[in-house]
Order: C-alpha cells, then sequence, then structure tokens
C-alpha cells in the first residue's frame, strides 16, 4: 500500500454507566472487543486511535488475517468492516465510557508507514526500516548501551531497522543508523550506515511505525 484507505461513519453509541470489568480500562476492553470481531471477519486489529477532545473520532487499522492475500486491505475491505462493526459498537459499554456522546468511527488501512504497537508487530517487521517515538530519553541501562545513552541524554526520536523483540526486558531491538538525508531523492545513493544496536523499553514507546520508501522515488 502507498497510502492509508478509509471509510467514515458518524455514530451514537447507546447510554451505558461505567462498568469495571475486571479492573480493565474502557480502552483496553475495546481492544479486546475490536480484536475478538475483527478476527471472525478475517482482519487483524493493526492499532486503534482516540480523538477525544473537540473532535470524537474512534480510528482503527486493520489488516488480513490472511497471508496468502497479497493485495492488501482495499476500500472495500475498509467499507465491510464499517458497517460490520458500527451496530456491535452502539451496543458495546466501553464505547459509551469513552466518548459519552456522538462520535466517528473511521476503518482505514495500516498504509506505507504501518503503526507498530504490538510485541509480535516488532518481531515480524524485523528487518525492515522503523522509526519509534519515546515518551522521554532512556539511560543507559534501558538501551543497553551506556556510552550511547551518555553521547544521546536527550534522544527521544530513533530511527533504524528492527531486530526483533526481547521478550526478557520487554524491549524492542533495533540497529540505529543515521539519517544521511537522501532518502526518496532522485539519483542519490545511499552508502551503508554502520547499526548502533540498542533496546527501547515498550512500555516507554509513545509512537512506533514502518518507514518505508515509496517505489520510483
Amino acid at each position: 500500500m502507498t497510502e492509508n484507505l478509509s471509510t467514515t461513519i458518524k455514530s451514537m453509541p447507546q447510554g451505558h454507566p461505567p462498568v469495571s470489568e475486571g479492573g480493565l480500562t474502557p480502552e483496553a476492553r475495546l481492544t479486546a472487543f475490536l480484536e475478538e470481531r475483527l478476527q471472525t471477519l478475517g482482519y487483524e486489529l493493526v492499532a486503534i486511535d482516540l480523538l477525544n477532545h473537540r473532535e470524537k473520532k474512534l480510528c482503527i487499522y486493520i489488516d488480513l488475517l490472511s497471508e496468502s492475500q497479497t493485495d492488501g486491505v482495499t476500500i472495500e475491505d475498509c467499507v465491510r468492516v464499517t458497517r460490520e462493526l458500527d451496530e456491535p459498537l452502539e451496543r458495546e459499554p466501553s464505547i459509551g465510557e469513552i466518548f459519552r456522546g456522538a462520535y466517528e468511527l473511521e476503518v482505514s488501512s495500516p498504509g506505507i508507514d504501518r503503526p507498530l504497537r504490538k510485541p509480535t508487530d516488532f518481531s515480524k517487521y524485523a528487518g525492515e526500516i522503523a522509526r519509534i517515538h519515546t515518551i522521554r530519553p532512556l539511560t543507559g541501562e534501558e538501551t543497553g548501551a551506556p556510552a550511547y545513552s551518555e553521547k544521546n541524554p536527550k534522544q527521544k526520536n530513533f530511527y533504524g531497522i528492527l531486530r526483533g523483540f526481547d521478550q526478557g526486558t520487554l524491549s524492542i531491538r533495533i540497529g540505529l543508523i543515521a539519517e544521511d538525508g537522501t532518502r526518496g531523492k532522485p539519483g542519490k545513493k545511499k552508502e551503508p550506515k554502520p547499526e548502533t544496536p540498542i533496546l527501547i523499553p515498550q512500555a516507554l514507546v509513545s509512537k512506533a511505525n514502518l518507514e518505508r520508501e515509496v517505489k520510483g522515488l
């Protein structure tokens, strides 16, 4: 995919009082609800984004469960999922707790810069380039590279090659590479850059996504 495909629909959840189920937040219960629903339809929940200020919107990013389907998510898939989720979401208690009023449902393909959220994402796309933002600078103990962290004490933006997920430390393995300013520019040859291997604790990630170059540029 070179761009996101999406469909939207306005919806009004039915009124529900706040419900506490097993100590889970409404967001966690909504995620579990969507994962189960989408799986029955043949899709994977890639990520969700909640906008709940002036604009109230639930953005759902989906992918195909079957790896044999190589064409990726189409606009028809987005339309189908939007229709299939609309009424069930109106009856889902977590939606009423989150929005407490009308909201917009948007279903999209992951796009070229696919969001990365789950530990399995960082293993599945090992070998691809990613950009990861953290909520604060990381310590040398957290990165496993004290010398690097000492030289870059304020860094919160990391760009490099995914190398998997470390289950022992619940951290993302990434080989940092320098950005030389030639990405996407015709006629510019990029020289290989040596990697700086570090760990990034998943709990400290605010945003992560693949960074794929558009073919032909």
